[in-house]
């Protein structure tokens, strides 16, 4: 479920959620938390012999647009619009996107891969479900639990580097607004201080020329 951060800076530039993935498309999404919980029962439990696989498949399969409205209705009085839309992008624009917000050509490639297979319902959408394999976070309780705090930090920090941006000892983004929102910084790497509040005035380091800051969301 954490893979639906991805979506916070397009929620606050654009008012959507969106994809190249099919609006109607169900597939298991599942907490990091009940990843977490399951591992800690695991290697609690007794000594795990060889290789085996352990599903977890989220309490029951859900749509994109399930997750949209879900978070719409946890985030829908700050951004003024409980109906949040998903939009379907198509594969060339969800690829120029993702290559245009800081990912390799490869690492977009694979994205557009997984994607194409997916809708056609290559993958991920007839996992084995059980007891043992459905875990309890739901996508409404993650909006609420986890995407709403994260989106109104992300909105909070967005301002502030919009005051920022004039205040001595710090580095002007709005140049690099279109690739590099404070909104991104803030929820990734912060690569700038106060001035007041380093012992150098020089910005703290930043990734290498060509890895801007940005967290990348490992399907789950």
């Amino acid at each position: 479920m954490e893979n639906l951060l991805a979506n916070v800076s397009m929620v606050q530039h654009m008012g959507i959620m969106g994809s190249a993935m099919r609006p109607d498309l169900q597939f298991p999404m599942v907490a990091t938390r009940d990843i977490a919980a399951k591992a800690a029962e695991l290697l609690n439990g007794p000594a795990l012999a060889g290789h085996s696989v352990h599903y977890l498949l989220g309490p029951r399969n859900y749509s994109q647009q399930d997750a949209t409205a879900a978070i719409g209705q946890a985030i829908g009085q700050a951004i003024g619009r409980p109906e949040l839309p998903y939009v379907a992008f198509s594969y060339e624009d969800a690829k120029k996107g993702m290559v245009g917000d800081g990912l390799s050509e490869s690492m977009a490639s694979l994205y557009d891969e997984m994607t194409r297979n997916m809708n056609d319902e290559k993958v991920m959408v007839s996992a084995p479900r059980d007891a043992a394999s459905t875990t309890r976070t739901t996508v409404e309780m993650f909006a609420q639990s986890v995407f709403a705090p994260v989106f109104k930090a992300a909105t909070a920090g967005a301002q502030g580097c919009r005051r920022n941006e004039t205040e001595p000892g710090m580095l002007s983004l709005s140049k690099h607004a279109r690739l590099f929102p404070c909104t991104r910084l803030s929820l990734a790497h912060p690569l700038l201080l106060p001035h007041a509040a380093t012992s150098s005035p020089r910005p703290r380091p930043g990734p290498a020329p060509g890895h801007p800051a940005r967290p990348v969301w490992h399907p789950r």
